[in-house]
């Protein structure tokens, strides 16, 4: 009798009803032939809908106030169809290209032993077409002078390109126009 008691008062609905929540109830159709819809007191038996909102459990009348849900259901029932896989949208993992170009003879010794690693599955994604094989510096996550628009000297207003790894030299013109320089 104490297990039947305890099963049934967590199902129930009675016991469940949160006049901040809005829940929409609904019953069998024996049940709802003889007002059961598992309140504390039974409901009209000559409601023409399936679903209900129940404002309150009782009120000094004696009464329990409802009101038909079927459009709130209808509405919920059109939007699952509408949209069946809405979630929230998932944080898209962050990956920051590394500078081929500022990287120092440690970065590059390591970008080279994550390479090697690397090669078999550069291999794999190359045979099956995932990649072009010009696409070797994306697959890597690396970034070169050239793929971020090159780099302007400030003292000569000279535009460059460079994608050479070895330390980049300054020549210095007496005369100080017109000179080419290569910064870093």
């Amino acid at each position: 009798m104490e297990r039947s008691f305890s099963h049934l008062l967590r199902t129930s609905r009675l016991a469940t009803f949160d006049k901040n929540i809005s829940q929409i109830y609904t019953t069998s159709g024996k049940a709802k032939a003889i007002g059961d819809w598992g309140l504390k007191r039974n409901l009209p038996t000559v409601l023409r809908t399936h679903f209900l909102t129940i404002e309150q459990l009782d009120t000094a009348e004696h009464q329990t106030p409802f009101q038909s849900a079927s459009s709130d259901f209808l509405f919920l029932q059109r939007w699952k169809e509408n949209f069946p896989r809405s979630r929230p949208p998932q944080p898209q993992p962050v990956t920051v290209k590394k500078d081929l170009s500022t990287m120092t003879d440690k970065e590059f010794e390591k970008l080279l032993e994550t390479a090697r690693e690397k090669r078999q599955e550069w291999k794999t994604a190359l045979s099956k077409g995932e990649v072009r094989s010009d696409e070797h510096l994306r697959f890597m996550n690396i970034l070169t002078r050239h793929s971020k628009g090159g780099a302007i000297d400030t003292e000569t207003s000279q535009a460059t390109i460079g994608t050479s790894r070895s330390p980049s030299t300054t020549t210095n013109n007496s005369t100080g126009a017109g000179s080419n320089s290569r910064v870093k």
